[in-house]
């Protein structure tokens, strides 16, 4: 896209470099980055010293610390004679490291400045083509997973409701093998010059057959859900607003049962620092259960959510190679959980605390292991025989490990258990997930 200038930043850097009164020793070569390092670590705001160790580092494959020395020197020079080709590069960098919010936010500066300090007929000829409007991810993944509690179900078929002792077929936990396919795709579209506004979509897609053809009776044996959206982002260096209508269809047993739901949802991240950011999340949906065992219009209603987490960057991962900016991450927060259906044992107000770390290691290896803990207050009874309003309390506990065996490819497995205590010993169950799969990215 803009590689070119990677060849003009370079000549920029020797002339540069070349009238810096700064330096009195003799500069070291430009792939010397043991050299460039010591010098960046003992006069950090020089501004030679600056792009030279941004250089070497390019050169050795460390685009964060590259791109961290060019911030520095922007942010300490912002009427540098390059300053426009920083915020070039820049955006090329966190283009490479899938930051592209980031990377939208320099390329305005460059348009910026360039308009700014260029007549026009200049800014035609010779600049960096501003990238496509578009951006387009997407995921593919398949595997396969064990399920200790496909159902979540009791233990038992036999238990004590209220003063009742009570037997209710089929209800026991009912354990399976499955399979399942499952995707997305993420759209982006720059909205006229600016590089703020974007008009984004998302669709994706999770299916889902178990083995054990029991299930059938209680509409667990095959799953699937969809989901698609579209809306709004406004994103700067420090700030991120996404914005977006989301539908939503669970369909259980292939149409003999569903629930559906829609409504708006909002995003916000504040970036404190480059490695510490808030984020805000809240949603409202309408859910409408038709038919079957697992859904019925008394849980019909309005549901919704809002939260409150914390995100921390820490260093950088082992090996990572120049445009694979991997960093460990944390991730922890609370978030307020409702619902107000049309019969009142199904509403419910509720609270969720969670943590979830991501460990970079060495050979593109990532794990992940996570903490959630959920306590949901009902406003009713869970059954008719029970007289003691229905509360859960639950946890969950899980593992994920990823290895990017390929370019764009991805081998994943994982392990969740989730154990739910609840007052009505028909909603008291645990659980244990195994599962295993391929993904591709694009």
């Amino acid at each position: 896209m803009i590689r070119i200038y990677s060849l003009i930043l370079a000549l920029a850097l020797i002339l540069t470099l070349a009238a810096s009164p700064a330096l009195a020793a003799p500069l070291p070569e430009a792939d010397n980055f043991s050299a460039w390092s010591a010098l960046y670590a003992k006069t950090p705001d020089d501004p030679a010293v600056a792009l030279g160790f941004a250089q070497a580092a390019l050169a050795v494959g460390r685009a964060r610390e590259a791109a961290d020395a060019y911030e520095r020197l922007l942010n300490n020079n912002p009427q540098h004679p390059m300053a426009a080709l920083l915020r070039a590069r820049l955006a090329q960098l966190h283009q490479d490291m899938k930051s592209p919010d980031r990377a939208s936010a320099y390329w305005q500066g460059y348009v910026d400045a360039s308009r700014a300090n260029r007549p026009l007929t200049q800014e035609r000829m010779g600049q960096p083509a501003l990238p496509s409007p578009w951006s387009i991810h997407g995921r593919l993944y398949s595997g396969v997973v064990f399920d200790s509690n496909a159902n979540q179900g009791p233990p038992s078929n036999s238990m004590t409701l209220g003063s009742w002792d009570v037997t209710i077929d089929g209800v026991k936990k009912k354990s399976t093998f499955g399979a399942y396919l499952g995707g997305g795709l993420d759209l982006g579209y720059r909205l006229g010059d600016s590089q703020n506004w974007q008009a984004v979509a998302d669709v994706k897609f999770h299916m889902l057959g178990n083995e054990n053809y029991s299930l059938k009776k209680s509409n667990n044996r095959y799953t699937q859900w969809y989901r698609a959206g579209a809306g709004l982002r406004y994103a700067d260096d420090r700030n991120l607003v996404d914005l977006r209508l989301k539908g939503e269809v669970y369909d259980y047993e292939f149409g003999e049962a569903n629930v559906t739901a829609a409504g708006p949802e909002l995003m916000y991240v504040h970036a404190l620092t480059p490695s510490l950011h808030l984020i805000t999340r809240a949603g409202l949906e309408s859910r409408d259960y038709t038919g079957g065992n697992k859904g019925s219009s008394a849980r019909n209603g309005t549901y919704g959510t809002a939260g409150q987490y914390v995100r921390i960057f820490l260093g950088d991962a082992p090996y990572a190679r120049q445009g694979d900016h991997r960093r460990h991450e944390f991730l922890f927060g609370a978030r307020y959980l409702g619902g107000s259906a049309n019969k009142t044992m199904y509403s419910h107000d509720g609270w969720e605390a969670m943590a979830r770390f991501g460990i970079m290691l060495p050979h593109k290896v990532e794990i992940g292991p996570y903490l959630t803990f959920t306590q949901e207050f009902y406003h009713g009874p869970a059954t008719a025989l029970e007289t003691r309003k229905r509360k859960d309390e639950r946890l969950g506990l899980g593992l994920n490990i990823s290895w990017e065996f390929a370019e764009n490819w991805t081998l994943e497995a994982g392990y969740q258990y989730m154990k739910n205590a609840s007052n009505s010993k028909l909603y008291d169950y645990d659980r244990h997930m195994v599962n295993v799969d391929v993904a591709w990215r694009f």
